[in-house]
């Protein structure tokens, strides 16, 4: 049985995704890791997805404090480096988002910008079908509230983290993880001590549930594509 695969989006992309798969593309968040090459990035796992997360606030947090400098000569990272500059947090950044996962069988793993495959920096050029993409979300079961945050969602797989998938991360992700858990601890510590479990439903499902508030989201994106031409 092969594990989870799990690519995170905003929510204003969910509608497009449910009609055509997830699709090869590059975006704001290509340009902060400097991808070079439309795909499909995703992590491998439980300890790929918050190796990939953790990463990625270190690269948020590199940027914005003018550690890591945008190519001169590629627009695109300039604006989405401005972008994280005038940002308040990387959640901010980001924007409401959640995580689309997916069965690993028969995904062609062509890696990032290395062309390694790692469960951290796995990609792919195959579309995947919207009716293999499930959404993330995480219940309080003492409330029955649902959600589907991407930020809920990695903050309880933080905090059911055992040593052993701990140990089992690349040093350099443990470093980062550290980081990440000390900077963030109450949100983490929310899950590890509050009564929560982890749910998913079927992409097509969560879009009938949550209709309202995607069709919203992506009006809301389209009007501002909009106003910036």
């Amino acid at each position: 049985m092969h594990e989870d695969c799990y690519h995170f989006t905003n929510i204003k992309n969910l509608n497009s995704i449910n009609r055509t798969g997830l699709n090869k593309k590059l975006d704001v968040r290509s340009d902060c890791v400097k991808d070079k090459k439309e795909k499909i990035s995703y992590s491998i796992g439980k300890i790929g997805v918050i190796g990939l997360y953790v990463n990625f606030q270190e690269v948020y947090d590199e940027v914005k404090k003018g550690i890591r400098k945008a190519d001169p000569n590629n627009p695109k990272q300039i604006e989405s480096y401005r972008q994280i500059k005038a940002s308040r947090s990387m959640e901010a950044f980001l924007g409401d988002g959640a995580y689309l996962l997916f069965d690993g069988e028969g995904i062609d793993n062509t890696g990032g910008n290395t062309g390694k495959g790692g469960i951290y920096d796995a990609s792919t050029l195959k579309t995947i079908p919207p009716e293999n993409l499930r959404v993330g979300l995480i219940r309080d079961n003492d409330s029955g509230h649902v959600s589907y945050s991407m930020y809920d969602y990695i903050h309880f797989l933080m905090s059911t983290l055992t040593l052993d998938e701990y140990e089992q991360m690349i040093v350099p992700m443990q470093e980062r993880f550290d980081r990440y858990y000390s900077s963030h601890k109450e949100e983490i510590d929310k899950f590890k001590h509050g009564n929560y479990s982890k749910k998913e439903l079927p992409l097509s499902k969560f879009i009938e549930v949550e209709k309202a508030k995607l069709e919203k989201a992506e009006r809301e994106a389209k009007d501002k594509e909009v106003e910036e031409r």
